[in-house]
């Protein structure tokens, strides 16, 4: 025995539940912004501005935070019975939509490696 045996998460603070909509909204904006970051910055990474760089940043920032909530919820929804069913589609359906979303920000992990001294 941990101690941890009795721990619950109030996940409610996060959705309503695995079937709440606003899940589903949060997954297709997520891919709404990795869309138009491959549009925007594919192939412009060592040529922005510091300012359009720092831009940049922060915005990829705010989508990793604001993406990240519906799997945080799914992950911890799944820890408390891994025999739900609801919660382990809720997983399998982040993770989809993290390799649909992976799909346009792969670029940019082999942009940032690839810069130059000079570019940085």
């Amino acid at each position: 025995m941990t101690g941890a045996e009795d721990v619950r998460w109030r996940l409610d603070e996060l959705y309503s539940s695995p079937d709440d909509p606003e899940i589903e909204r949060t997954l297709e904006a997520a891919l709404a912004f990795a869309t138009d970051f491959d549009r925007t910055y594919r192939g412009r990474i060592g040529q922005l501005s510091p300012a359009e760089f720092a831009a940049m940043m922060e915005s990829l920032e705010q989508h990793y935070v604001s993406s990240a909530k519906p799997g945080l919820y799914a992950h911890l929804l799944h820890s408390l019975d891994t025999r739900e069913h609801a919660a382990g589609r809720l997983v399998a359906r982040n993770r989809e939509a993290a390799a649909e979303r992976g799909v346009h920000l792969v670029f940019f992990g082999l942009e940032i490696a690839a810069l130059t001294d000079e570019e940085c």
